[in-house]
């Protein structure tokens, strides 16, 4: 097994002569090795594959330097404690003169951030957390669009816990968050809506000065042509209503959101029939689907019956 995964590492971080899938796949069967026995590896082999990532997060191809960002955020899940050059080394990699290595180390951040941000907010952790958070924060202004999002979308890990590090800075990434409101990238769109959601159900505060013009944005959003930004900004329809006098602002506009939120709806085929039951259609013969009977021999059975996405009521955003 050990000769195994060491080949596995090689394959994914310096066969560059292989296609990027070949290499790609090396590294999704190591990240599962890694999850399922990776307290049988031996010393060596754990050693052997994270300097073989921090090394490689430059590679020429984005799927291989994505790939390396998961293979490190599973060792991260297994104890980031126990990689404590991890956080450090990918810091200094953000000032390296090669757009590739920094898109890499910050595309692995991410990915910890999202998997291992109460670790990260450790006692042991804490002075780096507090020189990371504002180094990302520099990069939500990057011409990168990739940049961009993985700037915003670390950050966004940090808001439910509140960390001191993040506090900090919060007025800076809240302004952020306003600046790329009407970005051109679709990505980072939807994760200025998401971290906006998270700051309202924590900290409603901060964004009371302007929640009149964040709500406007979020009606926009709501009609996005990108699926998910639209189903990030419904989330705050969600969370607003909830707010103390929040609907000093949301009458004014229910005229205008109500509309689109009915229009945003998802059916399944059942509501739609549902919904032409008026239609004339004796004409139209009976499928037998429509007349076949149906028997519900107990609550586990009705259960499975209700549950059944064809016959569920979608009243939601999507």
């Amino acid at each position: 097994m050990a000769d195994y995964n060491n080949y596995l590492i090689y394959i994914l971080t310096q066969m560059r002569n292989q296609e990027e899938g070949v290499r790609a796949m090396a590294g999704l069967l190591l990240k599962n090795n890694i999850r399922n026995h990776y307290d049988e590896f031996h010393h060596e082999v754990k050693n052997y594959i994270k300097e073989s990532c921090i090394a490689s997060l430059g590679d020429s191809h984005q799927l291989v330097r994505s790939t390396i960002g998961t293979v490190v955020t599973t060792l991260c899940s297994k104890g980031l404690s126990e990689w404590g050059s991890l956080l450090p080394a990918l810091y200094n990699l953000l000032a390296h003169p090669d757009g590739q290595v920094v898109e890499g180390a910050l595309g692995a951040i991410c990915k910890v951030c999202e998997d291992c941000a109460q670790d990260m907010e450790s006692p042991q952790l804490a002075g780096t957390l507090e020189a990371l958070i504002p180094r990302v924060l520099t990069f939500v202004d990057s011409p990168n669009e990739k940049l961009r999002f993985y700037a915003i979308q670390s950050l966004n890990q940090f808001v439910p816990s509140k960390p001191q590090a993040l506090i900090t800075h919060l007025n800076q990434y809240i302004q952020s968050l306003y600046n790329h409101a009407t970005d051109a990238s679709s990505a980072v769109r939807q994760a200025v809506c998401h971290g906006l959601v998270l700051l309202l159900e924590v900290r409603p505060d901060d964004l009371m000065p302007q929640i009149g013009t964040i709500a406007e944005f979020m009606l926009h959003s709501t009609q996005d042509q990108d699926e998910n930004v639209a189903l990030e900004a419904c989330e705050f329809w969600l969370a607003f209503p909830e707010q103390p006098n929040s609907y000093e602002i949301l009458l004014p506009l229910l005229p205008r959101l109500i509309p689109v939120l009915i229009h945003r709806m998802v059916y399944s085929e059942l509501d739609i029939d549902v919904l032409r039951g008026n239609e004339d259609d004796y004409h139209v013969p009976d499928r037998s689907e429509d007349i076949k009977p149906k028997i519900l021999k107990g609550k586990q059975k009705q259960a499975q019956h209700i549950t059944n996405p064809e016959v569920r009521f979608y009243f939601h955003c999507f």
